[in-house]
């Protein structure tokens, strides 16, 4: 098959999520036309849709990032292909993500090991950053598929982030909700 690889998705074991990127090479494809970097997109986009995101359950106790960059990747396939999968696929997570915001503490409450550590109290928490991520995925869906209920959890989510900015600190720390 020269440069590329493929794989039987009744032969996974395992898929995860965490850093999931295709953007840049969606922006060159749109510019270059080059079929093996699509390809590269498309395999990417099937491996999340078809294998990461059905093994995908909960958010919550897990860092929201990993949400926010399958969202953000499944997103921009959408927007770029229009394959329906991909918008199950981003749909499911925008459903979970919905369906587990912490309305009344506006993110994805999660125990923080470190502060636990510290601490020992379970404090729920999470880390701006990674809420922020989510958001943004969250931000890219919406903006394609608009719904009230992915605006309250955006609206919810940033305004808990805006809650722990501290003009004082140099940066944002480790929140406790």
């Amino acid at each position: 098959i020269g440069r590329r690889w493929s794989h039987c998705y009744t032969r996974y074991t395992a898929a995860g999520n965490g850093h999931s990127w295709v953007r840049g090479r969606l922006l060159v494809w749109l510019l270059t036309g080059d079929s093996l970097v699509m390809d590269s997109c498309y395999m990417f986009g099937d491996h999340t849709a078809f294998a990461a995101v059905p093994n995908y359950k909960t958010i919550l106790g897990k860092a929201p990032r990993e949400t926010g960059w399958m969202l953000r990747a499944l997103s921009a396939l959408c927007a770029v292909t229009a394959d329906p999968e991909y918008k199950k696929a981003a749909q499911t997570l925008a459903d979970l993500a919905v369906r587990e915001c912490a309305y009344d503490k506006g993110a994805w409450p999660r125990i923080i090991r470190r502060l636990d550590t510290v601490f020992g109290n379970k404090t729920p928490g999470n880390n701006n950053f990674q809420v922020a991520v989510m958001i943004k995925g969250l931000c890219d869906f919406y903006r394609m598929y608009p719904d009230p209920k992915l605006k309250k959890a955006i609206v919810s989510a940033a305004r808990w982030l805006a809650k722990g900015f501290n003009p004082g600190w140099p940066e944002w720390i480790l929140t406790a909700v």
